[in-house]
């Protein structure tokens, strides 16, 4: 489901409140309660929150396909993009995760000659392909959610690779500048390629701020750049 700009907003009221009212969206939106409940079924059906009793109810977007994740927060992390491909130079080695944030970058490395892509991600391979940019996707096991590649194999992989530049995106920092996950298998292939990366730069929309999970990934400050 490709998410409108009224959606998205509904998307980061519920990750700021949890649950809110079709009524409180009405108003604070500008928008009719049959509109807001028409967007609410739709999203319930694309699995980006439930609904009881006239209120919608968090459903965390982490837990989502990354053909789900993908829209989400769309318009943001376009602009967070934008803002990275400032640091995009002809001939880069280039690594991208498998998170949906990164697929972005993706027209902006085009924009550059003789590029090349290192990634875990099956979706950003394809993508790279359809932009005709040459593109290296690590071993592993599949995992199907994120549509990437897992495990030792890919570990292995993401260690041994020197990038110019590596992205990435986690599932929250904290307010003293902690990165962390949910995953822990997403976690060591992330540091396993930032290990001879010569600049890492963390991008995070919105609904990560103020987020900590269980496996840290690193520190705003053991990076080149974090991008919010």
């Amino acid at each position: 489901m490709e998410l409108n700009e009224r959606q998205q907003k509904i998307v980061q009221l519920l990750r700021e409140k949890g649950k809110i009212s079709v009524s409180f969206l009405s108003k604070e939106l500008h928008y009719s309660e049959m509109t807001i409940r028409r967007d609410l079924t739709a999203m319930e059906k694309a699995g980006l929150l439930k609904r009881s009793h006239g209120m919608a109810l968090e459903n965390d977007i982490n837990s989502q396909p990354i053909t789900t994740r993908s829209f989400a927060q769309d318009s943001e992390k376009r602009k967070l993009c934008k803002e990275a491909s400032e640091y995009l130079e002809d001939r880069m080695n280039v690594f991208l995760d498998s998170s949906s944030t990164c697929m972005y970058l993706i027209p902006y490395i085009a924009e550059h000659k003789d590029m090349c892509i290192f990634t875990n991600s099956v979706q950003v391979l394809l993508s790279a392909a359809n932009f005709h940019i040459p593109c290296y996707l690590t071993g592993g096991k599949y995992y199907e959610k994120d549509m990437c590649l897992l495990g030792g194999q890919a570990e292995k992989y993401a260690e041994n690779i020197n990038v110019d530049i590596a992205f990435f995106s986690c599932a929250g920092y904290s307010e003293d500048g902690k990165i962390t996950d949910d995953s822990e298998e997403q976690t060591a292939v992330r540091l396993a390629a930032m290990k001879n990366a010569k600049k890492i730069i963390m991008l995070f929309d919105s609904t990560k701020r103020n987020m900590t999970y269980a496996f840290t990934v690193c520190h705003k400050d053991d990076i080149y750049k974090m991008i919010v």
